[in-house]
């Protein structure tokens, strides 16, 4: 019996609810549901809009990921000296420095070359590569990956005899790279390589920018304080910092140096500076 009267209520409450359905103002039901549609598009929009960018901004972000892989990088560094234990005596920012351990600070280095240089990446050597001899120096070479450019420093006799094991190798080598090769680079960017810093180089009241080894970090002050384009891309400098540097490392300290003297580019920082030396 309950449940027979539960039932009919039941019936009863439909058949009133339909009823006032159908006697109501149909304008006014067609703007609720009207109302309703919109609710909930609206809601569906936000649900999946957000979900939608997410969506790209991830396949954005691994499209750069791979481009990066893929995209050869170029790379500079100087006075490494693999083999040489008076060098820790130094270099004492260097590790195994304090047991003048040469054998842990080659292995360290090795490490460090083949977790930053792929086999298709470009590196600038400027100079004092290797102390190792004849077949050690050989051995080296050949665990080293990358496309390797020799700038000569004063203590690569050992490696002359294995010049095949680079690209090419220079007493001085000047670049221009350009924006089409590097995307980060907002002008045309050149720079003079040599193993030993200089005072004036080649295009130097044009703007170009000079790289140098030989100084372990000596010279970073005077560097700073210079209007000189010059950076010591040695592994013992402030610059690189036990690092190998990359292009781009070097286009943004000579940027920020320009900058601090209000400058936009290359060009305009060495005609304001550079105003006394020959073009």
């Amino acid at each position: 019996m309950v449940v027979g009267k539960s039932a009919k209520l039941s019936n009863h409450f439909f058949l009133c609810r339909s009823q006032t359905m159908k006697n109501a103002d149909l304008p006014t039901a067609q703007l609720l549901l009207t109302a309703r549609q919109r609710h909930n598009l609206q809601r569906r929009a936000q649900s999946t809009e957000p979900k939608s960018q997410s969506i790209i901004n991830r396949a954005t972000m691994r499209i750069k990921q791979e481009e990066e892989k893929t995209m050869n990088k170029i790379y500079f560094t100087a006075d490494l000296h693999f083999g040489h234990s008076n060098i820790l005596k130094h270099s004492p920012k260097r590790p195994f420095s304090e047991t003048v351990n040469i054998v842990a600070h080659d292995e360290w280095l090795l490490d460090l070359w083949k977790s930053t240089i792929d086999k298709r990446d470009t590196v600038y050597i400027l100079g004092d590569l290797t102390f190792l001899k004849s077949e050690k120096a050989r051995r080296l070479l050949e665990m080293l990956p990358g496309q390797k450019f020799l700038i000569e420093g004063n203590h690569d006799g050992s490696i002359r005899a294995f010049k095949n094991y680079f690209k090419e190798v220079y007493q001085i080598k000047e670049m221009c790279f350009k924006p089409t090769v590097a995307p980060f680079l907002t002008e045309d960017f050149s720079v003079v390589m040599c193993h030993y810093p200089m005072v004036t180089w080649n295009k130097k009241p044009r703007g170009s920018v000079m790289l140098h080894g030989h100084s372990h970090g000596k010279l970073d002050e005077y560097n700073s304080l210079s209007t000189d384009l010059r950076f010591d891309v040695g592994i013992d400098g402030s610059l690189a910092n036990l690092h190998f540097l990359s292009l781009e490392d070097i286009y943004s300290a000579a940027k920020q140096k320009i900058i601090r003297y209000n400058c936009d580019t290359f060009v305009e920082y060495a005609q304001n500076n550079y105003r006394g030396e020959v073009k």
